[in-house]
């Protein structure tokens, strides 16, 4: 959807897998929702300890129970805030300002006292969300007399995000990947911000992501990504299935009961040193030619079993090459029998309804507001949207999609070429984990097809090309094969072939166009809800989120035409 500067990533240490049921049998599962709720439960707790007993000391823990989680899973923590308003987005107040969290977060910053030897070196384009790479640069003339401190991902929260994401929960789920092997390392955090780990990659264009090779190795890294949770069989009501064995996302004691998105924001390092956290992905090149091949072809009804109930993940593949930052931590070395004892049974009730209700009611507000705008052509695009209308369309889709069969999963929801890197080494990592939680598979493999419409870095950003640039029927299905044979690969299914493959694909495939319409509508509240901070201003390059809002209806309309005559 939108896009996002994702800093920081590094590699992790290897996990073997010789023993790989062993292996999971150790890996609990981490209750996310219950964890975040219980964080937000504890914030509310202290807004009702201050005004009952405003002369007695609030506790560290209760007064922010999110960084108390996070000193619980050895993540530094600081109780200082950076005003970008204040500071500006360059010179020596940001820079001192910088360093002094640096060095009070991560050691080997400590030997740094000169705030003009830290560069920053800004990826995202919006004052909303910064994003800086942060290295250490003392000059030709300074000879320092420590080894050079590593380069950081420094990111700063935009102003009045949260009525889009829970922070804490986000960071939940960066502590659980990271530890899992699958997400950047959290290195520090502060009271708006926090550091991560760079890997040396690049961010993928639209134009790369839409090559046959390239969009091979996403759908088997979406299928990964995918399986990194308990998945469950059904629909919206159809939440029978078996649990999945314990995954590394969760921890019952993990989350306490606790987004602006720059469409600009450039994701991580342009060139320096990367981590792989998982086998490279075969080069798909013959991509075609081995969806055919009986060797690869995935076999009758035990995959068409294990689609349905999401099977059993037999193995996490490994992670490779250690990481450039705080290698030596404990954290980065971790091993699942450190961890608590096993969880019970972790609920993975889809999420994407709550936040959709969420977004259109907060929508129903905001279009009041934008109703009377000075501006007549905001005036004229909310008139035009009709968004009364919605609330009726949400339950009619519900019904809809409630008879579609698509596994519960865990997805990454925001699978747009921005959040997608490219290692030196030719793998890919997902980063940015805002909108990341526990949703439909159709519905994370609809949001990327819908995304491949789009190029954020244009003189008109917000503009969406459906008609031309959304993946063909031919390449929905390449993507979807590949997906489906990465899922045989991680349950160890037999591959279908001939004309049972075929369906199995074509049955994916129309999983994934019933659910770009709720993609549409979830993304069409969210363009109407930034509109009200963000006013276009008319500039080349600035985004115009009403205007997208816009064109996401009517692509709705569109899809549900469409998908009413099939």
């Amino acid at each position: 959807m939108a896009a996002t500067a994702s800093p920081t990533h590094s590699t992790l240490p290897a996990a073997s897998l010789a023993e790989p049921k062993a292996l999971l049998s150790k890996v609990r599962q981490l209750d996310v929702l219950s964890e975040v709720d219980t964080l937000g439960d504890q914030a509310a707790a202290v807004d009702s300890h201050d005004s009952r007993d405003a002369g007695e000391p609030v506790p560290e823990e209760t007064r922010n129970p999110v960084f108390a989680f996070l000193r619980k899973k050895r993540v530094p923590v600081a109780s200082e805030k950076i005003d970008l308003i204040e500071l500006g987005t360059s010179g020596l107040a940001l820079q001192s300002a910088t360093l002094r969290l640096l060095t009070s977060l991560i050691p080997a910053w400590s030997p740094v006292t000169d705030p003009s030897h830290v560069h920053l070196h800004r990826l995202s384009g919006a004052l909303t969300n910064c994003v800086f790479i942060v290295s250490y640069a003392p000059g030709e003339t300074h000879s320092a007399t420590f080894a050079h401190p590593p380069h950081v991902i420094f990111r700063v929260y935009g102003l009045g995000v949260d009525r889009f994401i829970r922070r804490e929960r986000e960071l939940v789920f960066m502590v659980r990947l990271s530890r899992s092997g699958v997400g950047p390392k959290l290195l520090g955090c502060f009271l708006n911000g926090r550091f991560e780990e760079y890997v040396e990659s690049h961010t993928l264009t639209a134009a790369e992501m839409r090559r046959d090779d390239v969009a091979c190795m996403v759908a088997k890294e979406l299928c990964r990504f995918n399986r990194l949770g308990p998945v469950k069989a059904g629909g919206v009501s159809k939440g029978a299935g078996c649990p999945e064995p314990p995954s590394p996302v969760a921890n019952d004691e993990d989350i306490p009961h606790a987004h602006s998105r720059s469409r600009t924001e450039s994701s991580y390092s342009p060139s320096f040193s990367s981590a792989s956290h998982s086998a490279p992905l075969a080069d798909d090149a013959d991509a075609r030619s081995q969806l055919g091949s009986p060797a690869a072809t995935l076999a009758g009804d035990d995959l068409a079993a294990s689609l349905a109930t999401g099977g059993l993940v037999s193995a996490l593949e490994p992670v490779r090459n250690a990481s450039p930052v705080d290698a030596s931590d404990d954290e980065r070395t971790h091993s699942p029998e450190t961890e608590d004892e096993e969880s019970e049974d972790e609920d993975v009730s889809p999420e994407i309804w709550d936040r959709v209700d969420k977004w259109y009611a907060l929508s129903l507000n905001a279009v009041k507001e934008l109703e009377a705008s000075e501006d007549e052509t905001v005036r004229a695009k909310v008139a035009g949207i009709g968004m009364e209308q919605y609330g009726e369309e949400l339950q009619r889709l519900r019904e809809r999609l409630d008879k579609v069969e698509s596994p519960v999963v865990f997805g990454h929801n925001d699978l747009q070429y921005g959040n997608i890197l490219r290692r030196t080494d030719g793998t890919l990592l997902f980063v940015d984990y805002e909108y990341a939680g526990y949703t439909y598979r159709g519905a994370d493999i609809a949001n990327h097809f819908c995304e491949w419409a789009a190029d954020y870095h244009t003189s008109q950003p917000h503009d969406l090309a459906y008609l031309t640039k959304y993946p063909t029927p031919t390449e929905q299905r390449l993507f979807v094969s590949s997906y489906l044979d990465a899922w045989a690969n991680l349950t160890a299914s037999p591959r279908p072939e001939g004309e049972e493959r075929e369906k199995m694909v074509e049955d994916v495939v129309r999983e994934a166009e019933e659910y770009a319409q709720l993609a549409h509508l979830h993304w069409g509240f969210w363009g109407v809800l930034q509109a009200l901070d963000n006013p276009y201003s008319g500039t080349p390059g600035d985004f115009d989120y009403l205007e997208y809002a816009v064109q996401r209806f009517k692509e709705y309309e569109r899809k549900k035409a469409l998908m009413a005559t099939l």
